[in-house]
């Protein structure tokens, strides 16, 4: 798993100890990085992994990696989705006025996106 369970244990302030959440918290872990790949048209690996480079066989070109390693920018970006959707668990609030933080989520990962045309 990219994102320990104890990482966002952490960001979303709970006890480590505390295991009645863990299967949600994976949940929302798994989400996360499914977010950001989708976002980033990448796939995200670990820090020691090293990117997979291909080679387009009618061509013999070079195919750049659709992979990308997990920087603490995206990192930081996975605990902010994560700490988000465990706080706020319904997909609607009424009654309050709510507005993105700057430089939070697509600042982060904004750098990181390979867009697709097509």
């Amino acid at each position: 798993m990219l994102i320990s369970l104890d990482d966002a244990k952490r960001q979303c302030r709970l006890e480590l100890d505390d295991t009645s959440e863990d299967e949600h918290l994976t949940v929302l872990i798994e989400a996360a990085i499914a977010k950001i790949e989708n976002d980033t048209n990448k796939q995200l690996i670990a820090v020691d992994q090293t990117p997979v480079v291909s080679t387009d066989p009618d061509s013999g070109a070079v195919v750049p990696p659709y992979q990308q390693q997990l920087t603490p920018a995206l990192r930081m970006a996975a605990l902010l989705l994560i700490s988000h959707w465990y706080t706020n668990r319904e997909a609607v609030v009424t009654g309050t006025i709510a507005t993105t933080m700057p430089l939070a989520y697509e600042s982060l990962i904004q750098a990181y996106r390979d867009l697709a045309v097509g």
